[in-house]
């Protein structure tokens, strides 16, 4: 379906973006135990079950997808420190 203006109006697919969540959850899982270092796509890839062209498909490059993980990682932390502030009564 496209707009009056030629762009397309839908959005990625639930399962898709499903997925990307999950690749970005087991790359955090594979980082935290092999560092960055230790980490190529193909690695990745053969870590968590996805083949290369699938991680391609979701991210450009290792450095997108580590940037991702680690903006992902940032915001679970985040999220975590704001919980603890309320918890301890400093909010």
């Amino acid at each position: 379906m496209t707009s009056t203006d030629g762009s397309s109006s839908r959005g990625p697919y639930a399962k898709g973006v499903q997925r990307r969540q999950e690749i970005l959850d087991q790359t955090l899982e594979v980082v935290a135990s092999r560092g960055i270092d230790g980490t190529s796509l193909r690695a990745i890839g053969e870590a968590i079950g996805v083949s290369h062209a699938a991680l391609r498909h979701y991210f450009s490059s290792r450095e997108a997808l580590l940037v991702e993980v680690l903006r992902e990682r940032d915001e679970i932390g985040d999220g975590v420190l704001v919980q603890d502030h309320v918890i301890l009564g400093k909010a």
